[in-house]
């Protein structure tokens, strides 16, 4: 029980410190982006949002990544100094009243943010079973504070002296929060490349960016829309929660499902295309933008996630950065081809094509489980039940564990195995340790390996 009560204050901990972090690296952003709609057009402004921000933050996830490759046992610390980092160059990106240099410590704000984003992302990894729901939850509690803080102080967190105030106690609040959360070193895998699954992650890799691209290339929110006062930023973003909130029940009961989620958002930029020119929608369609942003933003990190857990926690945040480069890939050829509709309409739907022939393909490699031949031979069967015996018997492997193992090699996640078994998620993790000791391997990736060695010896 007391074990239990553990699990349950990490998992609390852990989406407090994600949803504080969506709230105050949102916050911030806004902030800086307001002080610069007063010195820049707004053209500068879609440039500056759409393609270096994003880039920026692709490169603080990606620095996350490859450093917790090298070091698997510094991703808290590697957080906490993100965090410290980020106030440092938010704070000063706020008060800077000279507009380059402003503008120039807002982009060392992304990469930190990047930074941040990776980080909380392979936590919630790391710590969570049912990581769609608690990362849906995180998002959508930051992303609905970032509005309802603002109506109380009538918008005076994003412009006025109180936000710094506000920002350091947020930071204050995230460190002691992190450094609280207590890491089980066995969950966390080394950083070994030779162990990924190349073919599987670049199909994932690419369907995260053919997504992105799609959707930014159709409709990249324009920074005309904030500077003419039609749309109101804050409530717009709010409503990511509502497709993350959908997105999140629906992945953790059906990968596959989710998967349909996704692709059902990239009709998004056909709609918003369509109906661009009518003023009085064009907040409607930020709010549209923002619930389909929220359905793919929570299958590309469980997407990601699922890889993690089977090849090294350092990818968990890859498919966010996947994610920035195709927005910023979408919203460059976005730009280029505004003035000629004919042209942008084609490439999207040639694009739209090309992403749904991904998700058949991802679909069919991840969520399909391979059918038996009908005239499969009942003799081999046997002896494939034959070889399992004996690959239990060999490494001392229970009868329980037994069951765990088979479900394993099935490619059940933990709360599956838990649900067929009739056990607790807890319980499943200690027999799949102890089968991990007993056979001498570090992860299922080479569990699965040493049972296809040892069916091929026989």
């Amino acid at each position: 029980m007391e074990m239990k009560n553990g699990i349950k204050k990490n998992i609390i901990l852990v989406c407090l410190v994600a949803a504080l972090s969506v709230f105050w690296t949102g916050a911030g952003y806004i902030n800086w982006l307001y002080g610069l709609l007063l010195h820049f057009s707004p053209q500068f402004i879609d440039i500056t949002a759409n393609i270096v921000d994003y880039l920026c933050q692709a490169a603080g996830i990606a620095a996350f990544a490859l450093y917790l490759r090298k070091h698997p046992d510094r991703m808290i610390r590697t957080f906490v100094f993100a965090i410290i980092a980020e106030l440092v160059f938010m704070t000063a990106a706020v008060l800077m009243p000279v507009p380059v240099p402003k503008l120039m410590l807002g982009f060392g704000m992304d990469v930190f943010c990047g930074m941040l984003i990776g980080g909380y992302i392979t936590i919630i990894t790391s710590f969570c079973e049912s990581y769609g729901i608690v990362y849906g939850i995180a998002c959508s509690v930051g992303g609905i504070l970032s509005y309802l803080i603002m109506l109380p102080l009538e918008g005076r967190l994003y412009t006025g002296d109180l936000s710094y105030i506000v920002y350091f106690l947020i930071a204050a609040a995230l460190i002691v929060m992190t450094i609280f959360i207590k890491a089980d070193k066995d969950q966390i895998k080394p950083g070994n490349i030779s162990n990924v699954d190349k073919k599987k992650s670049l199909l994932c890799a690419g369907f995260v960016l053919l997504t992105c691209i799609t959707m930014n290339l159709g409709y990249m929110q324009p920074a005309a829309d904030i500077s003419g006062g039609e749309i109101s930023l804050e409530l717009a973003r709010a409503f990511s929660a509502l497709g993350m909130i959908i997105a999140a029940i629906i992945i953790t009961r059906s990968r596959r499902s989710g998967l349909t989620l996704c692709v059902c958002s990239v009709i998004n930029p056909f709609i918003c295309m369509a109906l661009t020119n009518a003023s009085s929608l064009k907040m409607p369609l930020w709010i549209l933008t923002y619930i389909f942003t929220g359905f793919y933003s929570i299958f590309f990190m469980v997407l990601f996630a699922d890889v993690a857990r089977e090849y090294g926690l350092w990818l968990a945040g890859l498919g966010m950065m996947f994610r920035r480069l195709g927005e910023v890939i979408g919203s460059g050829l976005g730009m280029l081809l505004a003035k000629n509709s004919v042209v942008l309409v084609i490439v999207n739907a040639i694009l739209f094509i090309f992403t749904l022939f991904i998700a058949a393909e991802l679909g069919r490699k991840l969520y399909d489980k391979p059918k038996q031949a009908e005239n499969a031979d009942t003799e081999a069967l046997k002896s494939n039940d034959e070889l399992f015996d004996d690959f239990a018997m060999k490494y001392g492997i229970s009868d329980r564990e037994k069951d765990v193992l088979r479900c394993v090699f099935d490619g059940s996640t933990n709360q599956e195995i838990a649900g067929t078994l009739f056990i607790s998620e807890n319980t499943v993790k200690f027999h799949i340790k102890n089968i991990l000791k007993k056979t001498e391997n570090s992860n299922r990736a080479e569990l699965k390996k040493t049972w296809y060695d040892f069916k091929q010896i026989k």
